[in-house]
């Protein structure tokens, strides 16, 4: 983590180049900006040199696109990898999700590939990553591109610091506010984690990656194997780890989290654990009404959490007013 004081009597600059080095050394170095943006302290001097050296070291290669040349790897998720890409015809800067290819050849998963493109599509929410459209690349690989979005995620915000309180009730809200209209359109999301939130520099709050959606009504196919969870542990609800029925009160559980994680600075489920979730460590300055709302939304049992994301949203936005 930039900024541990564990690396002796290293300046900030020593640090910064060390952690170059051994991101270089592993390959993990897929973007300098991306890398400089964690530590914002390196000097301009440290910084022209680390840009010399980054075009010296080997490139790794960008996947076959298609019609868009990848710029730079945003990062990867169950079924494929992120890409930054520019259109080959245009200016355009879009995100192309590209199918993996340890998936290429499973109906289930190109099916879910597919189905992810079907539930942007028909989400039309500012709080929510928009699809723009469903392609192939040359090799035949399934591409679904999205307006890019920049920013900061919510596991990176959250490294640095608990949030204060009053903002994030307002991330909370947003979240809310987008995952609403998601149920009102019959979807849950079932991976609502601090990787899966961006938070854009002007404030607003977009809701990532419905790759594990699910429709309300059901799948017309099926998509996991007998025993197989879905799901990022420390954010699914019991009835989700145990492989059971998932409703709106699923992501309840999942927000739920996450406003005690931004808050609190620590998970409220540790991996691994399913039921036993401890709200101690919030901050003394939490409205009583948010600290019964986060009590409810981590209820065990589904049936005891708000039945839907509009009362989470309710609570939120008098908390907010007063």
């Amino acid at each position: 983590m930039n900024g541990d004081s564990s690396q002796g009597d290293l300046s900030y600059d020593e640090r910064v180049y060390e952690a170059f080095l051994e991101a270089a050394e592993a390959g993990k170095l897929t973007s300098l900006e991306r890398f400089l943006a964690e530590w914002p302290e390196t000097s301009l001097e440290l910084r022209t040199r680390l840009e010399r050296f980054a075009r010296q070291l080997p490139q790794r290669p960008t996947p076959d696109l298609g019609p868009y040349v990848g710029l730079a790897r945003l990062g990867a998720g169950g079924m494929g990898v992120v890409w930054r890409a520019r259109e080959a015809e245009g200016e355009r800067v879009v995100a192309v999700k590209r199918l993996s290819a340890a998936f290429a050849s499973s109906r289930a998963h190109i099916e879910r590939f597919r189905r992810e493109a079907r539930v942007l599509a028909s989400l039309k929410h500012p709080g929510i990553a928009a699809v723009l459209a469903l392609r192939k690349a040359n090799d035949g690989a399934l591409l679904l591109v999205m307006e890019c979005i920049t920013g900061e995620d919510l596991s990176r915000r959250l490294a640095r610091a608990p949030m204060e309180v009053s903002e994030a009730l307002e991330v909370a809200r947003q979240i809310a506010c987008a995952m609403q209209i998601a149920h009102a359109n019959g979807i849950i999301h079932r991976d609502l984690k601090p990787s899966n939130v961006m938070l854009e520099a002007s404030g607003r709050v977009r809701v990532l990656d419905f790759g594990l959606a699910k429709t309300v009504a059901g799948d017309t196919i099926a998509l996991t194997r007998t025993g197989e969870l879905l799901g990022t542990p420390g954010y699914m609800s019991p009835e989700q780890a145990t492989g059971g029925a998932v409703d709106e009160r699923t992501d309840v559980f999942a927000l739920g989290c996450l406003l005690f994680e931004m808050l609190a600075g620590r998970p409220a489920l540790e991996p691994g654990d399913r039921d036993r979730v401890e709200i101690g460590g919030l901050p003394g300055t939490t409205p009583k009404p948010v600290v019964a709302l986060i009590r409810s939304t981590l209820e065990g049992e589904a049936r005891r959490r708000p039945a839907h994301m509009g009362e989470v949203r309710a609570v939120l936005e008098a908390s907010a007013d007063g």
